[in-house]
């Protein structure tokens, strides 16, 4: 057998920035893959094709890196301007697949969360930092601790809401504990009571779904809160 050879890693030649992080995936996706493949697949294509929607929609110099990872995916942004324009696209193009699906058991809902903190990208490992990681493998992952913000965070967000850690609130930036995506009265009426109606039909079939009730009134209720303050104006600077 060969000898144990080392793997040596030099971090200190590894560069590193202070960008938005942004987590984003869809509810349920344990209790729905365990339920039925084609269902899965169909709510993680979806969501999928319209964050791809979203991010192509912006100008090419717009910087926005994006890692998908199963039923969510992770956005980084060194400035809240481009991050904002792509939340607002995958939330408004994600409402409105939500509001126009006719039967409810294939409605699916998303939320997230977002971080601010130093990152690592991938394809900054260069033969410094390490030699083994080839170029297309090391294009497809993100280091950093707003990775993990975002990430544990996501569960204190309402349905189609964005929580704001605390890292990421900024004076005249961003603030509060919700983000409040742009969106018109109109359609925030219609996505708040056709969010209620879905998660009422999660109740009455609970057992089936594996739903914790008390898990269902507080999405209710998160839901009530935070749709009723959408049309709230924030305060933004441009960058």
């Amino acid at each position: 057998m060969p000898e144990f050879e080392e793997i040596k890693i030099n971090t200190s030649k590894l560069k590193t920035e202070q960008e938005f992080v942004c987590w984003i995936d869809t509810m349920g996706t344990k209790n729905t893959m365990s339920e039925s493949f084609e269902k899965a697949a169909n709510f993680m294509i979806r969501f999928h094709s319209y964050v791809i929607e979203s991010i192509q929609s912006l100008a090419k110099d717009n910087r926005i890196s994006y890692y998908p990872v199963m039923d969510g995916i992770y956005l980084t942004s060194p400035t809240w301007k481009d991050m904002k324009k792509v939340i607002d696209g995958i939330y408004k193009r994600g409402s409105d697949v939500f509001v126009n699906e006719s039967i409810i058991a294939h409605r699916f809902i998303i939320r997230g969360a977002i971080a601010y903190g130093t990152v690592a990208h991938g394809e900054s490992i260069t033969e410094d930092v390490c030699p083994i990681i080839n170029t297309r493998y090391k294009q497809t992952f993100l280091m950093g601790m707003p990775m993990i913000q975002a990430f544990t965070s996501e569960c204190y967000a309402p349905p189609y809401g964005m929580f704001i850690h605390e890292s990421a609130r900024q004076v005249k930036i961003l603030q509060g504990r919700y983000y409040q995506w742009a969106h018109d009265n109109k359609m925030r009426e219609k996505l708040q009571d056709k969010i209620n109606q879905y998660f009422l039909w999660c109740k009455e079939f609970r057992m089936y779904l594996g739903m914790d009730e008390n898990k269902i009134l507080q999405y209710i209720q998160l839901n009530k809160e935070h749709l009723n303050n959408l049309n709230c104006k924030e305060d933004e600077v441009e960058e």
